[in-house]
């Protein structure tokens, strides 16, 4: 592991593998419509864990799973190299005894362990596939003992801004209708220099004549006849309408010759 200090508190940060994350990582979260502060971890979204593991499935051979941010009430055995570094080298010692509870990343953990909790069970990820046991996650190890800072950790790292629709468009390549809409961006000359692919709205100094998402609504409009359609009806229903490569460059085909 390293080791290193934030403020005053000592931080670990090192690797789990998928089935020590199960057997060692505790989840405490509250029940929903009862007192929050009695619990480390807020009350748990089941359809959020199953999202997260299904992604994980579906993508088995090339994903990418954040950090989780874990705690422990009482300092570890950690034998740290000797230097002056700001960060160190060390060896983190655990044993059956050691517990790590959530503070940030609980469904994650549960996509990754299964619930047993909720309705239909949530199966663990290596139950599910067992090339899983080989992989692992990156966790941030937190020393602290109340429980009242761990909710402010939890607050204080979910203090994150959303990605923009049109930027997400962008980066998100695994949906069809993305894949199909950057090409529509880049390959269509009516579009060549003209969008913004990083704003929610155009200023009126901009030299760009469209946004992204505009571009978006009108992939729709030619789909499904529907602009305004939600993220998730399109996401399901471009499976089947453009979800191989062949029907993507027959769309991108048609949509040039419309534009040209």
């Amino acid at each position: 592991c390293v080791v290193f200090v934030q403020g005053n508190r000592l931080m670990i940060t090192s690797s789990f593998p998928f089935n020590f994350v199960t057997s060692q990582v505790r989840i405490d979260s509250a029940t929903k419509g009862g007192s929050v502060g009695d619990s480390t971890n807020r009350p748990l979204l089941p359809d959020h864990a199953r999202a997260i593991q299904q992604y994980l499935v579906d993508n088995k051979d090339k994903y990418i799973l954040p950090p989780v941010t874990l705690n422990v009430r009482e300092a570890p055995q950690v034998h740290m190299a000797r230097s002056n570094a700001a960060t160190r080298f060390a060896f983190l010692v655990v044993d059956d005894s050691t517990e790590f509870e959530v503070t940030d990343g609980q469904h994650r953990i549960i996509a990754i362990t299964g619930h047993n909790g909720i309705r239909p069970a949530l199966p663990s990820l290596i139950s599910r596939d067992k090339d899983f046991m080989q992989h692992g996650l990156s966790v941030l190890i937190v020393v602290e003992p109340k429980t009242g800072q761990i909710h402010q950790d939890f607050a204080d790292a979910a203090q994150t801004k959303p990605i923009p629709a049109s930027m997400l468009a962008v980066y998100n390549q695994r949906e069809p209708v993305n894949r199909v809409l950057n090409r529509i961006a880049d390959e269509t000359p009516l579009f060549k220099g003209r969008i913004d692919e990083t704003s929610k709205t155009l200023s009126k100094n901009s030299v760009a004549v469209f946004l992204l998402n505009q571009i978006r609504m009108l992939v729709k409009e030619l789909l499904f006849k529907d602009y305004a359609l939600s993220d998730d009806a399109l996401n399901r229903a471009a499976t089947n309408r453009i979800g191989s490569t062949a029907q993507q460059d027959e769309f991108l085909k048609e949509t040039q010759l419309l534009l040209t």
